[in-house]
């Protein structure tokens, strides 16, 4: 798995916000060169099993969960 999560929010009339969020666990999380990794862009996935995917979607295999908070101002 990869050790971060790119994300693009966009919406007509504002400017397009990239950011990334890093997985807590990644053995790398300290040696980011290029932009170094803040504190509030780590999270942790839980692991969940199968069968148990939100929204009546069928997903019979394990996947993990990950939640963050975003406030946009």
């Amino acid at each position: 798995m990869d050790g971060r999560v790119d994300n693009h929010i966009s919406t007509l009339g504002y400017r397009t916000l990239v950011f990334e969020v890093f997985a807590g666990d990644d053995p790398y999380l300290d040696q980011d060169a290029v932009f170094g990794v803040r504190e509030d862009l780590v999270m942790f996935y839980k692991d969940m099993p199968a069968g148990s995917f939100p929204r009546d979607m069928r997903c019979q295999v394990k996947w993990m969960d990950r939640i963050f908070k975003l406030i946009l101002t």
